[in-house]
């Protein structure tokens, strides 16, 4: 525990510190968390919708990281300090939770608590998970991989047990919704290795068969799919409106960004190194690999038939196909269905070597536990000083002299308008760009998602507004949508929303209301989450009713 807890506190002291305001999206995620603790205080619940001075009605948090901001929302409410100590809070929690699977999936595995120490502190210190935190600062994403660990432990843990445990059913109920409600584009990709790893798996290891009982895979059943539907309130919008946003409408661009994003070449992947000169490094965990690898020759003739050999070929052939494809600047990504083209870029592939490496690390322990004991003690001491120089190195990549003090984010001002837009609707008739009278709604005036306004216009007047919208999501009083008119920013585009006014409004006083609509798939979402709510509540009153009725004959043969 002192361990995990010291690296955990020194991979994170500049977090912890605010020292430091990282590199590129850092800002953007802190504002979204508190737009949506915004909403949770002062509208009672979380919003698909995004306001601000750029636009009003944007909805953000209908296709991205809808239930992730709602609980980052309630650490930014609680916390205080303009929600930068909730949003630190939630990068130092990610690599706590992060670490805390990797351990638990060890101790499952039968490893001691000093073993267990050497995968998490692989996958945490490698250069790219440092450079997703301190470069990309992506923290959905971050998030999301980080979740997995523990997702997959505890899932295995409720699926091997004899009976339901307080502590495995919550823990995978929370990663279900961390991993699902978070990062759309992590959910489909790691949720697709996983599917695909599980199914190898089951079908090539009858031990495995054995392992996986009825009632195992009901209780597994019964906790994932009610968390699932905790985030069915925006998944659902999502998925029937997805087709109709800018962003989907630009699979075409994503193809030209996979092919041509950054050249990852041999020499900036299999190096020793980590580059000083920023704080992206792209760089795999070298020598993490080297020591899975030799592990896996070593123990191959004794655990051939194994499981665990079994799935260290499974995970090396990830690996392989991963760093295949990003030497090859996605050639096999562009085979895949659009949705996964969506990835935008091949480093992101990195997410899943290192949990591959990670894996292989765990794995490798449990191989050579089973070895001769010159083995053993070989091992033992290689990854020590492995995971030393990795320690060494992750030190020195946050050390980086790029960041800067963390400065006041306004409220209604977001820190970056690179993603405003993606989620309007594409589909909207375009209004050719000529003068229009402008209506601004003010963002701070709209209330439980509603708001109007007053304005001396005429009936049937054209007016262009700074209303972002998904016109399905959103209901317009005393104005009609007849189109959007194109805003450009550098690369940046934005819609804005082009209504006529109706024509039975009050000459020089038409009043314009908008707000928040209830079409069937915002509807069924809420029933959803409802009905998934409710399930999980099902989950406790049954194991209360379990545990009464098990004490009950005890209680009954006492009496007599």
């Amino acid at each position: 525990m002192i361990f995990a807890a010291t690296l955990v506190v020194a991979l994170t002291w500049p977090i912890i510190a605010r020292t430091n305001s990282y590199y590129l999206d850092w800002p953007m995620h802190l504002w979204f968390m508190r737009h949506q603790g915004y909403s949770l205080l002062h509208d009672g619940g979380p919003s698909l919708f995004m306001h601000s001075s750029e636009g009003v009605f944007y909805p953000l948090f209908a296709f991205y990281g809808g239930t992730f901001y709602v609980i980052g929302g309630l650490l930014a409410a609680s916390l205080g300090g303009a929600g930068v100590y909730g949003y630190a809070l939630s990068w130092v929690l990610t690599f706590a939770l992060a670490y805390g699977g990797w351990v638990w999936l060890g101790r499952l595995a039968g490893l001691g608590w000093w073993a267990v120490q050497a995968p998490p502190a692989v996958f945490l210190t490698s250069p790219y998970v440092l450079t997703l935190v301190y470069g990309r600062g992506d923290l959905p994403e971050f998030v999301a991989v980080c979740s997995m660990p523990l997702l997959i432990a505890s899932g295995l843990s409720v699926l091997r047990a004899d009976r339901l445990r307080v502590g495995s059913a919550v823990a995978l109920v929370f990663a279900t919704i961390l991993f699902t409600g978070t990062h759309n584009l992590t959910l489909l990709w790691g949720g697709s290795l996983l599917a695909v790893l599980g199914l190898v798996m089951y079908v090539c290891s009858p031990r495995i068969r054995r392992q996986v009982t009825g009632r195992g895979a009901a209780r597994v059943a019964g906790l994932v799919v009610p968390a699932v539907l905790i985030n069915a309130w925006f998944l659902v919008p999502a998925l029937a409106y997805q087709s109709h946003t800018v962003i989907a409408g630009l699979a075409p661009r994503w193809r030209f960004t996979v092919e041509h994003s950054i050249d990852l070449l041999f020499q900036s992947l299999f190096t020793f190194d980590r580059y000083t000169i920023d704080v992206w490094v792209f760089a795999l965990p070298v020598l993490a690999m080297g020591w899975v690898a030799s592990v896996g020759a070593l123990t191959l003739r004794r655990a051939w038939r194994t499981s665990w050999m079994l799935l260290f070929v499974c995970l090396g052939l990830v690996v392989a196909l991963l760093v295949i494809t990003m030497l090859t600047q996605g050639s096999l990504v562009l085979l895949l269905p659009e949705p996964y083209v969506m990835i935008q870029y091949t480093y992101r592939l990195e997410n899943y070597i290192l949990l591959a490496v990670a894996g292989g690390v765990l794995v490798g322990l449990v191989l050579v536990n089973e070895a001769v004991r010159w083995m053993r003690v070989l091992a033992w001491m290689s990854l020590a000083a492995v995971v030393a120089v990795s320690i060494s190195g992750a030190l020195r990549q946050i050390g980086h002299p790029q960041s800067r003090a963390v400065r006041q984010i306004p409220f209604w001002n977001p820190p970056s308008i690179d993603s405003m837009g993606d989620y309007a609707d594409g589909t909207v008739p375009e209004v050719p760009p000529k003068p229009l009278k402008q209506l601004l709604f003010a963002a701070e005036q709209v209330e439980g998602s509603r708001t109007s306004a007053t304005v001396d216009l005429q009936p049937g007047e054209i007016i262009v507004t700074n209303l972002m919208i998904m016109p399905a999501l959103v209901h317009i009083d005393g104005a009609r949508l007849i189109g959007d008119q194109i805003v450009r920013r550098g690369d940046v585009i934005q819609r804005r929303a082009v209504l006529r006014v109706d024509a039975d409004a009050v000459p020089g006083a038409a009043r314009i209301t908008v707000s928040g609509a209830r079409p069937w798939p915002v509807v069924v979402g809420q029933i959803l989450s409802l009905l998934g709510v409710l399930g999980l509540a099902a989950n406790v009153l049954l194991r209360r009713l379990g545990r009464r009725s098990q004490r009950l004959p005890t209680s009954i043969s006492s009496t007599r």
